[in-house]
């Protein structure tokens, strides 16, 4: 009898930390993110919740972040990288009711948002979905292809297998990929890949920044440019689709 108690039991235990482990993969209206908690990608690619960098030597700070989930300390993309929280635990990270998917400190400000301006339905019920793309995207419950913000079009200092990068789809403006201030930091740094001239949308040259004022790489006909310094060319390859490569 006590044996087939204990079994029982340990049973229960089991099922009970295997429910607790397994991370979802979408956040739903009502739902929060806090603490440990994450979302993981369906193929377990991808996991995105708080962090805070290795090794830092000040006091620390944590982000939402997405990063690889098979390989340690490989952060992709950060949403609140110039606004840190002081506290997971009390912090979330939710769908507001205006439908923004919107990052609350302990006092309930909003720290970060997706800032969603168009005009959406007061009856949508949109959801949060963690692609194994490592996109996070904001779409109708109802249909999964309406993506009404997603993390692509917003990128931190990494550009992802598949992501479209050089005019935002959905402001016009210049997309760039901007360095961490340092590797215990994701602030914005002083290196930066972007656009040039600043508005010159999708008529402008792709170029590396330093500090927002000297230009030193030129990128053309699938060649990177040296004009500083580093007397030798780099041959890649993308798609460009008029406004966007990858």
């Amino acid at each position: 009898m006590n044996s087939f108690f204990l079994y029982q039991l340990f049973l229960f235990v089991f099922a009970l930390h295997t429910t607790a482990t397994i991370a979802p993969t979408s956040l739903f209206p009502g739902q929060s993110l806090s603490g440990n908690h994450t979302l993981l990608s369906a193929k377990a690619e991808f996991r995105l919740g708080f962090f805070s960098p290795q090794n830092t030597s000040t006091k620390k700070g944590y982000y939402i972040g997405i990063w690889f989930n098979k390989i340690q300390n490989q952060v992709l993309w950060v949403a609140n990288r110039d606004n840190p929280i002081s506290d997971p635990n009390t912090s979330q990270l939710a769908i507001a009711q205006d439908g923004n998917l919107v990052l609350l400190d302990q006092l309930q400000t909003t720290i970060w948002s997706s800032n969603i301006t168009q005009n959406l339905r007061t009856n949508r019920s949109l959801i949060a979905t963690l692609l194994d793309t490592g996109n996070l995207v904001l779409t109708d419950s109802s249909n999964s292809s309406d993506v009404v913000w997603q993390s692509f079009d917003y990128p931190a200092d990494t550009l992802m297998a598949g992501e479209w990068f050089g005019v935002n789809p959905e402001t016009g403006a210049g997309q760039s990929l901007t360095s961490w201030k340092n590797l215990q930091d994701p602030a914005t740094g002083i290196y930066s890949f972007e656009l040039y001239p600043p508005g010159a949308g999708s008529s402008g040259q792709y170029v590396l920044i330093w500090n927002q004022s000297k230009v030193y790489y030129y990128f053309e006909n699938g060649f990177v440019s040296s004009i500083v310094d580093m007397p030798f060319n780099v041959n890649y390859s993308y798609e460009y689709n008029g406004h966007q490569f990858r």
